[in-house]
């Protein structure tokens, strides 16, 4: 519950670490982010169905329809749904990459890798300025963009989706 992106990443990370099951895990996440207070916290519905996913999470409860407080949740639950659905193999069999992160602490990173694929998030969330970030992964051939910006500049509160193809 709440809004923070960097806790929902970190709490479903913590919880992956102790139980490795992605069968398993399947969080109550609060269905509505507050759509309708003075700013506007919508997108935090794609945010947070993002990071629970590509942090472990088989699947997400919602707590309550009444909680979805705008079509604009709708509108962020389904674009973050058909951004990951492709490569559900790769969440679901994936392996969670720890050792993989760019060089700028104020962003958050994960990686799930399988096979010769990788889905790559890096979050600047809750940050007031756009942010870059320098990675390095020897052995990358191709580079897809997969969020809904389409580029890879990571604006002030928002993320960047990538699927990275190996040699």
């Amino acid at each position: 519950y709440g809004r923070g992106t960097r806790e929902c990443h970190d709490q479903m990370r913590e919880v992956y670490r102790a139980i490795g099951k992605t069968s398993v895990l399947q969080p109550w996440r609060s269905g509505g982010t507050g759509s309708y207070y003075g700013v506007p916290y919508y997108h935090l519905t794609e945010q947070h169905i993002v990071e629970t996913l590509m942090n472990g999470a088989g699947g997400i409860q919602f707590f309550c329809s009444l909680s979805f407080e705008s079509p604009l949740d709708f509108f962020y639950m389904a674009r973050a749904f058909s951004m990951l659905s492709p490569y559900e193999d790769i969440l679901w069999n994936g392996e969670l990459d720890e050792n993989v992160a760019g060089d700028n602490e104020k962003m958050i990173y994960t990686a799930r890798r399988l096979d010769k694929k990788m889905l790559f998030l890096t979050g600047n969330y809750g940050n007031r300025n756009p942010e870059k970030t320098v990675l390095s992964l020897p052995g990358v051939s191709k580079a897809t963009v997969l969020s809904a910006t389409g580029n890879v500049t990571c604006q002030r509160d928002d993320f960047v989706l990538c699927l990275l193809e190996m040699e």
